[in-house]
């Protein structure tokens, strides 16, 4: 599963797989006997629609690799945004792979973890916010928090624009990085 980044960018956390399979180093047998298929996210408004997917494909078959179906697309203007190519891709994906077939599901699964609150103010809480960052995170303050979609029950997108202040941490970033936030 790869999606396309902007204008046909790869994602960042697999630029560098990318680049390793463009090497002309590498013999067009460099994957025989290793089996794949993919599918691709993006929004069909993008000229460079699924660009990324289409590129890994094309790619592994290139160098020997083995397809196992043809490549599935999810498109976030769908009806069901990539939930509507994901549906009628996966259960091809469980019988070329010869596994039984599951029953698709958008449920949520019941939580594995439970969630207790201790008194506090938001002053001085019960665990320090210092204590919650993930290994190999970078805690940035948030300088700009703007709604760029309007507020209406007839819109079901919340896309904003977020700024961080970056200058004097060890975090750059290029058009393309993806974030992942904690709250």
């Amino acid at each position: 599963v790869v999606s396309t980044c902007g204008l046909g960018e790869y994602p960042q956390n697999c630029k560098r797989t990318w680049m390793k399979l463009q090497s002309q180093d590498l013999p067009m047998t460099w994957l025989s006997g290793v089996k794949f298929c993919v599918f691709g996210l993006g929004d069909s408004t993008y000229a460079q629609f699924c660009y990324a997917a289409a590129g890994f494909d094309v790619r592994l078959g290139e160098l020997g690799a083995h397809r196992l179906l043809q490549r599935g697309v999810g498109d976030d203007r769908d009806e069901d945004r990539y939930y509507t190519g994901w549906d009628a891709w996966l259960p091809e994906l469980w019988k070329a792979l010869g596994a039984p077939q599951l029953p698709l599901s958008r449920d949520v699964p019941a939580a594995c973890y439970k969630v207790t609150a201790s008194p506090g103010k938001a002053e001085s809480p019960p665990v320090p916010d210092d204590d919650i960052v993930p290994p190999g995170a970078t805690k940035l303050t948030l300088l700009t928090n703007r709604l760029l979609t309007p507020e209406s029950k007839d819109y079901d997108r919340d896309i904003r624009h977020y700024e961080f202040q970056i200058k004097g941490t060890p975090v750059s970033y290029k058009t393309g990085d993806s974030l992942a936030i904690w709250p």
